[in-house]
């Protein structure tokens, strides 16, 4: 349907607007990006991005301090996924949005599942962007969970590898900074 098309268009735009406010102190936009994602889809019905606008919506509450209200957004953006399949808002998402909202209420092999799971996703549809978010936050999960420094660097030399073989090596600076925080703990621990 064409309507269907614009608007998950415009749900695209505003999610994606809200991400990129959030992210440079523009939070009133972002906010008002996310009500007006929020309100489309709960009057114009459910699109492949309604998931996300969940999602943006539920970090604004987050940021409210509505902890539980939160968690209850990103649930419910993860079911949207599957009532309306969209790789992209998905893997758009879970790398910003949803680990944030279900943070230490998953358990955490299932959170760092998560993660994973978004980047082979991010990877297959050339989301690499989304790829480099998905792999830091799982790499600083193993971090926090006390890996071992040589299998994290490895780890992160696999990743940097398969990003590099893509033809879309540009992404591979967003590992860049977190390959070096690993040598550098490394090098302290010695």
């Amino acid at each position: 349907n064409d309507n269907d098309s614009r608007m998950s268009i415009a749900l695209c735009i505003l999610v994606r607007l809200a991400a990129y406010s959030f992210s440079n102190q523009g939070v009133h936009l972002g906010v008002y990006c996310a009500l007006l994602a929020t309100e489309l889809s709960l009057t114009k019905g459910l699109v492949p991005y309604t998931s996300a606008a969940v999602a943006v919506f539920g970090i604004v509450e987050l940021s409210l301090g509505q902890n539980k209200r939160a968690y209850r957004l990103g649930e419910l953006s993860l079911k949207l996924f599957s009532h309306v399949p969209c790789k992209s808002a998905e893997c758009f998402s879970v790398s910003r949005f949803i680990g944030n909202l279900l943070f230490l209420k998953l358990r955490f092999g299932d959170f760092c599942d998560l993660y994973v799971k978004n980047f082979n996703s991010s990877v297959e549809i050339g989301d690499f962007f989304s790829a480099g978010y998905s792999a830091t936050a799982f790499s600083l999960l193993q971090i926090w969970r006390g890996m071992n420094l040589k299998a994290m660097e490895e780890s992160i030399l696999q990743v940097y590898r398969r990003v590099n073989d893509s033809g879309k090596d540009i992404f591979v600076m967003v590992l860049k900074p977190l390959l070096q925080f690993v040598l550098n703990m490394q090098s302290e621990s010695e």
